[in-house]
Protein backbone atom coordinates (compact mmCIF):
# COMPACT_ATOMS: atom_id res chain seq x y z
CA UNK A 1 0.00 0.00 0.00
CA UNK A 2 1.35 3.67 -0.64
CA UNK A 3 1.46 6.39 1.35
CA UNK A 4 -0.95 9.36 1.01
CA UNK A 5 0.94 12.22 -0.48
CA UNK A 6 0.74 15.71 1.00
CA UNK A 7 -0.96 17.99 -1.35
CA UNK A 8 0.52 20.66 -3.56
CA UNK A 9 -0.56 23.90 -2.60
CA UNK A 10 -0.62 26.66 -4.66
CA UNK A 11 1.34 28.55 -2.55
CA UNK A 12 4.05 27.39 -0.23
CA UNK A 13 4.12 27.53 3.34
CA UNK A 14 5.66 30.36 4.71
CA UNK A 15 9.59 30.76 4.97
CA UNK A 16 11.51 29.67 6.64
CA UNK A 17 10.20 26.02 7.68
CA UNK A 18 11.33 25.85 11.21
CA UNK A 19 13.26 22.49 12.09
CA UNK A 20 14.20 21.07 15.21
CA UNK A 21 16.51 17.61 15.68
CA UNK A 22 13.87 15.33 18.20
CA UNK A 23 15.07 12.54 20.29
CA UNK A 24 13.92 9.48 21.56
CA UNK A 25 15.08 9.17 25.15
CA UNK A 26 14.03 7.67 28.11
CA UNK A 27 14.77 9.04 31.69
CA UNK A 28 14.89 7.55 34.89
CA UNK A 29 15.12 9.19 38.12
CA UNK A 30 16.41 7.85 41.45
CA UNK A 31 14.40 9.06 44.19
CA UNK A 32 14.90 12.70 42.73
CA UNK A 33 18.69 12.79 43.33
CA UNK A 34 20.10 11.19 40.26
CA UNK A 35 18.90 10.66 36.46
CA UNK A 36 20.03 8.04 33.94
CA UNK A 37 19.09 9.29 30.36
CA UNK A 38 19.13 6.57 27.40
CA UNK A 39 18.40 6.89 24.07
CA UNK A 40 16.11 4.73 22.77
CA UNK A 41 17.05 5.26 19.30
CA UNK A 42 20.77 6.10 17.27
CA UNK A 43 18.80 8.13 14.86
CA UNK A 44 16.74 11.35 15.34
CA UNK A 45 13.58 12.53 13.89
CA UNK A 46 12.94 16.01 12.78
CA UNK A 47 10.12 18.18 13.39
CA UNK A 48 8.56 20.81 11.13
CA UNK A 49 6.62 24.03 11.83
CA UNK A 50 4.60 25.00 9.01
CA UNK A 51 2.45 28.29 8.30
CA UNK A 52 0.32 29.12 5.77
CA UNK A 53 -0.72 32.92 6.36
CA UNK A 54 -3.02 33.49 3.36
CA UNK A 55 -3.98 30.79 1.59
CA UNK A 56 -7.12 30.75 -1.15
CA UNK A 57 -10.41 28.10 -0.47
CA UNK A 58 -9.18 25.78 -3.31
CA UNK A 59 -5.89 25.15 -1.03
CA UNK A 60 -7.77 25.49 2.24
CA UNK A 61 -10.02 22.65 0.84
CA UNK A 62 -7.33 20.76 -0.38
CA UNK A 63 -5.26 20.57 2.79
CA UNK A 64 -8.28 20.21 4.98
CA UNK A 65 -9.79 17.34 3.28
CA UNK A 66 -5.86 16.22 2.98
CA UNK A 67 -6.01 16.21 7.28
CA UNK A 68 -9.08 14.58 7.29
CA UNK A 69 -7.96 11.42 5.03
CA UNK A 70 -5.04 10.60 7.08
CA UNK A 71 -7.22 10.95 10.26
CA UNK A 72 -5.53 13.90 11.40
CA UNK A 73 -2.23 12.91 13.09
CA UNK A 74 -3.08 9.03 12.79
CA UNK A 75 -1.53 7.82 9.75
CA UNK A 76 1.62 8.92 8.06
CA UNK A 77 2.33 10.04 4.76
CA UNK A 78 4.99 11.44 2.02
CA UNK A 79 5.88 14.80 2.28
CA UNK A 80 8.34 16.99 0.54
CA UNK A 81 10.23 19.77 2.25
CA UNK A 82 9.55 22.38 -0.46
CA UNK A 83 12.50 24.38 0.95
CA UNK A 84 15.80 21.77 0.27
CA UNK A 85 13.36 18.90 -1.89
CA UNK A 86 14.30 16.25 0.77
CA UNK A 87 11.03 13.69 0.65
CA UNK A 88 10.15 12.36 4.27
CA UNK A 89 7.92 10.24 5.79
CA UNK A 90 5.91 11.94 8.52
CA UNK A 91 2.57 12.53 9.74
CA UNK A 92 0.95 15.51 11.41
CA UNK A 93 1.46 16.18 14.88
CA UNK A 94 -1.52 18.60 15.94
CA UNK A 95 -4.79 16.98 16.45
CA UNK A 96 -6.69 19.59 14.22
CA UNK A 97 -5.54 22.41 12.01
CA UNK A 98 -6.23 26.50 13.30
CA UNK A 99 -7.65 27.68 10.29
CA UNK A 100 -9.46 31.18 10.52
CA UNK A 101 -11.21 33.05 7.77
CA UNK A 102 -9.45 36.05 6.45
CA UNK A 103 -11.82 37.76 4.33
CA UNK A 104 -13.50 36.58 0.84
CA UNK A 105 -11.99 33.68 -0.54
CA UNK A 106 -8.90 33.55 1.81
CA UNK A 107 -7.59 31.43 4.74
CA UNK A 108 -5.01 31.58 7.28
CA UNK A 109 -4.17 28.17 8.59
CA UNK A 110 -1.58 29.08 11.82
CA UNK A 111 0.95 27.19 12.86
CA UNK A 112 0.77 23.18 12.92
CA UNK A 113 3.85 20.66 13.06
CA UNK A 114 4.78 17.58 11.08
CA UNK A 115 6.94 14.62 12.75
CA UNK A 116 9.22 12.54 10.31
CA UNK A 117 8.14 8.79 11.36
CA UNK A 118 11.31 6.44 10.96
Amino acid sequence: MSLPVYPALSVNPEFPIITEPVWDTSVVNYEGKVEQREANRNTIKLRFYLNYRIINTKDQELLQGFFEIVRGNKRKFSWTNPEDDAAYTAKFENEKLDIEYFRYGLWNIKEFKLIEVL
